[in-house]
């Protein structure tokens, strides 16, 4: 990991207006749950690149992580807005118990690549919290399709046809 987080400094400083080694840097500060020098980096990034939704997603996931999931949402609807194909949203979504909204989202970005197994994981989840119980068991069975070790899925999918 150190040698990684030397690498992406030393792309900064041959490159300071490249957004990449901002946004690499943040998703490791974030892992290693330093949130403020995560958002410190992503919110670098996202003055570079005002334009991409990854820095935003990155502030939002900070948020996300540190219980704050109101403002979160604020920056994953910013993301969307530039770029509908995320799942961040809808997620945040679900996991506010806003389900509706959580189903519309993910359906959004899968209407705009459907090739994410994870979007549909997360549309699965909705589904499943919503009892929308044949859709959520269609879309665990795409995510399988897509990607069969999937133990996530597999899991949640035995378990909800165990409860039927």
């Amino acid at each position: 990991m150190e040698a990684a987080i030397e690498l992406a400094k030393e792309a900064i400083a041959v490159d300071p207006l490249d957004m990449l080694p901002y946004l690499f840097l943040g998703d490791i500060t974030r892992e290693m749950r330093n949130y403020s020098e995560a958002a410190e980096l992503y919110q670098r990034a996202q003055a570079i690149t005002p334009t991409k939704a990854e820095p935003l997603l990155g502030l939002g996931h900070v948020r996300r992580d540190l219980g704050d999931v109101d403002t979160a949402i604020q920056f994953y609807q910013k993301a969307t807005r530039i770029d509908p194909q995320n799942s961040d949203l809808g997620d945040a979504y679900r996991r506010q118990g806003r389900l509706t909204g959580a189903i519309t989202e993910l359906q959004k970005a899968i209407s705009v690549n459907d090739k994410v197994s994870w979007y549909h994981l997360f549309l699965a989840r909705a589904y499943r919290d919503a009892r929308m119980t044949e859709n959520a068991i269609e879309e665990y069975r795409v995510c399988l399709a897509m990607e069969s070790p999937c133990t996530r899925a597999r899991g949640e999918l035995e378990d909800l046809l165990t409860m039927q």
